[in-house]
């Protein structure tokens, strides 16, 4: 998409995500010299807008739930390109190549079943677009069963499904709750859990050796460090 967008003469681009998307759109316009500016909501991850700052693009935090931030990115659309990825044809056409790389994994057969984590859909609908080219093309004669999982804070094709519409449905936001977890026990639990376990969660270590020690790992998994009570370092 911004390849494309690169080429017809866009120099800069304004994008609407929840995370994932605007890093990826950071990281790729810093590569291509283009400025970036990311609408995000504010209830985003402190680490993923980190990520998208690491990449030197901009960072509008919105108030209000995920479409909000759309509404946002598309008002300013006349001051700047609107690359929302997935009102772009050529980004779908990118999300398709998840489609061929699972049917080549798998030695060149369609999986029977995919299960597939969307937030508004696009990689839903790259599966979609993929296995149906491959089956026109004679690859496999039945197509897969794609299911669709969502968080609840995020679900806005599960909230049209259940109302039996195809359009969008408002869904209450409920706030996360924070947990904590002991890790002083050693470094490498620090590193191995804090991005994958408790992605939302907070870590405690009473050793400060501990913390520096996996500071750097930390940081690589986008993990942000901050004094907590009690003279303890909380990773957040």
């Amino acid at each position: 998409m911004l390849s494309f967008l690169r080429q017809i003469g866009i120099e800069a681009v304004l994008e609407d995500s929840s995370g994932n998307g605007g890093s990826s759109v950071a990281g790729i316009g810093a590569a291509g010299g283009m400025r970036v500016k990311i609408l995000a909501p504010a209830s985003t991850s402190p680490a993923k807008i980190a990520q998208v700052r690491a990449y030197g693009a901009e960072v509008q935090l919105v108030e209000g739930p995920r479409e909000e931030s759309e509404a946002e990115a598309i008002r300013q659309s006349n001051q700047t390109f609107y690359a929302g990825h997935n009102w772009q044809p050529f980004f779908l056409e990118g999300t398709k190549s998840l489609a061929y790389e699972l049917w080549e994994d798998l030695g060149f057969r369609a999986p029977d079943n995919v299960v597939v984590p969307v937030g508004a859909g696009s990689s839903l609908l790259g599966c979609a677009f993929g296995f149906r080219e491959l089956l026109r093309a004679g690859r496999f004669q039945r197509l897969p069963r794609l299911f669709v999982c969502q968080p609840l804070n995020c679900s806005p094709i599960d909230a049209s499904f259940r109302a039996g519409v195809d359009t969008p449905v408002p869904r209450e936001i409920h706030k996360a709750r924070p947990f904590i977890m002991s890790c002083a026990a050693a470094a490498t639990t620090v590193t191995a859990r804090t991005s994958t376990a408790v992605p939302m969660g907070r870590f405690i270590a009473n050793s400060t050796a501990v913390v520096r020690s996996t500071t750097p790992q930390l940081w690589l998994s986008g993990v942000s460090l901050s004094t907590g009570p009690s003279r303890n370092l909380c990773l957040d």
